[in-house]
């Protein structure tokens, strides 16, 4: 599984010590580090981070929207996405890029 936006990493660890295999991926570089030292997560500080040939069965985006709607509407900016509507299906086994 990839968390993205994990912060510390401890929803993706809740889902290791459950017998999945999970890393995540955290734009606070400071978050993602100590994520990485205290929660025994592999975190990346950004999708450059992230191996791409890596294929994933859950992808979690858990408060990333919300928080990417309200930095957007302080920068004056509207936001590409809506929260509350689905804007993207994907059918089991396709394939997501980071751009």
């Amino acid at each position: 599984m990839l968390d993205v936006g994990c912060a510390a990493g401890f929803i993706c660890r809740g889902f290791c010590d459950s017998g999945w295999s999970g890393s995540g991926v955290e734009p606070n570089a400071t978050m993602a580090r100590f994520g990485r030292e205290n929660s025994g997560v592999d975190i990346a500080a950004s999708t450059s981070g992230l191996r791409r040939d890596r294929r994933y069965d859950l992808v979690t985006m858990i408060q990333v929207l919300p928080t990417s709607s309200i930095r957007a509407e302080a920068s004056g900016r509207r936001p590409r996405l809506q929260t509350g509507r689905p804007h993207a299906r994907r059918r089991p086994g396709t394939r997501v890029e980071f751009l």
